[in-house]
């Protein structure tokens, strides 16, 4: 499976994921020091640790290498050729990351998802063409 067609599921595991990250990990701190030694962009390094252990959670695994292609075509950076000491480096990094979030996280990385139970309490109480309601819910589901 090709990382730009994950499922919705994975990618909002992979929010949570990052999202609980950098609730135990200091952002700061984190964004200069957790894979400085590997890649000088630590957050792209972390978002793709989280993609790719919320592929692994879901049941729906990606391979690290189209993950981190994936997300330098989206930041627009030239793409590394195949077995390159640089495609190695970037993956090394996704790992590496990959760690850090188990390990910050106490390998503690059950994710509900409460989005859809949201919509469909939602719907049960006519409140989905609610200006303010629906908007509302989504970000407390956002924050749990």
């Amino acid at each position: 499976m090709n990382a730009n067609e994950s499922p919705q599921t994975t990618i909002a595991t992979a929010m949570v994921l990052f999202q609980q990250y950098y609730y135990v990990a200091s952002f700061r701190q984190r964004a200069l020091k957790v894979i400085s030694t590997l890649s000088p962009s630590n957050q792209k390094d972390t978002v793709t640790g989280a993609i790719f252990l919320a592929s692994k959670l879901v049941e729906t695994p990606s391979n690290p290498q189209n993950i981190v292609c994936v997300l330098l075509t989206i930041l627009g950076e030239p793409l590394p050729g195949l077995f390159t000491q640089e495609t190695q480096i970037h993956q090394d990094a996704l790992f590496d990351a990959e760690m850090h979030i188990l390990k910050e996280l106490g390998f503690k990385v059950e994710v509900q998802l409460w989005y859809s139970l949201a919509i469909n309490y939602l719907q049960v109480l006519g409140l989905t063409e609610h200006d303010q309601v629906p908007q509302k819910v989504w970000n407390y589901c956002s924050d749990m």
